[in-house]
């Protein structure tokens, strides 16, 4: 592997510069491993029901956060749908309250918001709509990072006060014979950084860490209740996979 290079970064789509190559050596550096046969199997069986249309999208994030991005308990703990606090929700520029389908708390206060969508097309059509939900929503709190998927397209959305980015994987081109593609190399690499980060909150990033074209200014971050006890950010606020960036 070329030391700058995150093997099936380029495999991906991308709008604006998510990660810049210093931050991608970086993060190239945590290989997650092979994923386990079983978890392999499964993820065949599931992606492929899934495209004949027999497969739960909200039960196939479920797995693919879990068992394949490796967000076990053993990192934190999962609310989902109704069980999501009622002020992670936020409105959106119509008044409509916005709020993640599913939410992970890490142990070490980070949290990442996943966001659902029924279209088949993520940003495009009348995908745009939640597209731009999520950025409204990330923009109005503490959180920079969040997973906007209709269970066949994934999206990684970045959003700064004045600047916003994603990377996007296709379900359709994670499986190839005999074995996984560069794009679930990707997805892994990216949970296993997010994951192994000490320290989650965005205003103790370093400047040196922060996206290409984002001004020097911190996020304001406005106080926000906990998941639980314990899971608040450094500063006061909610963390967030921030680290990845």
């Amino acid at each position: 592997m070329n030391p700058v290079e995150l093997v099936g970064w380029t495999h991906l789509k991308h709008g604006g510069l998510l990660l810049d190559p210093p931050r991608l050596r970086e993060i190239a550096g945590h290989d997650p491993g092979p994923l386990p046969a079983y978890s392999e199997l499964r993820l065949r069986r599931l992606a492929a029901s899934l495209l004949d249309g027999d497969e739960n999208p909200a039960d196939f994030v479920s797995f693919v956060l879990m068992q394949v991005c490796g967000f076990l308990e053993m990192t934190g703990s999962w609310v989902r749908g109704p069980q999501v606090p009622p002020d992670w929700g936020r409105a959106d520029v119509t008044g409509e309250v916005v709020k993640p389908r599913q939410l992970w708390a890490g142990v070490n206060g980070g949290a990442l918001p996943v966001f659902m969508d029924k279209e088949p097309r993520l940003g495009i059509g009348h995908g745009r709509r939640v597209q731009s939900q999520v950025v409204q929503w990330l923009r109005s709190g503490g959180e920079r990072l969040a997973v906007l998927t209709n269970g066949r397209q994934w999206r990684l959305v970045f959003a700064g006060l004045d600047f916003d980015a994603w990377c996007e994987w296709d379900e359709d081109l994670w499986l190839e014979e005999g074995g996984l593609s560069p794009q679930v190399h990707a997805l892994r690499t990216l949970s296993a950084a997010g994951r192994s980060c000490s320290t989650w909150g965005l205003q103790s990033l370093p400047s040196s860490s922060r996206l290409t074209g984002l001004s020097d200014r911190r996020a304001q971050t406005r106080p926000a209740p906990a998941l639980r006890t314990g899971l608040q950010g450094p500063s006061g606020g909610r963390g967030s996979i921030s680290c990845l960036h």
